[in-house]
């Protein structure tokens, strides 16, 4: 009966630091973050669309596992400005909103824009 429960607590040891090690600390120093995936990641490039419209540069990093998978989405916004900018000087005249029209609504903890 002893030897029974060591070979069981053996075999759950084992199995378990297996599986353990199957998971790794990925860190992305260039995109700011550290997590942990189950292998390397794939990074695939793709566009990610604002909540304003805006198409932005965006990285997925995903791995699998059987049937799990896991994903991380990192979007750059360093070209926002620019975009809100060149999108008001496309603007017809007299079709922008006043900086003193447009005013923060609160809506369930998030804020929102509308012109009056």
């Amino acid at each position: 009966m002893r030897k029974t429960a060591l070979l069981i607590a053996l075999a759950l040891s084992v199995s378990g630091s297996a599986f353990a090690q199957e998971w790794t600390e990925y860190t992305n120093k260039e995109e700011g973050f550290k997590v942990s995936f189950p292998g390397v990641p794939k990074v695939t490039e793709t566009q990610w669309m604002s909540q304003f419209e805006y198409t932005l540069p965006a990285k997925v990093f995903s791995a699998e596992r059987g049937r799990e998978r896991y994903s991380v989405t990192v979007v750059d916004y360093h070209p926002i400005e620019q975009l809100g900018m060149a999108r008001r000087k496309a603007c017809p005249p007299g079709a922008e909103p006043s900086l003193a029209a447009i005013r923060a609504v609160q809506v369930s903890g998030n804020t929102t824009y509308e012109a009056p």
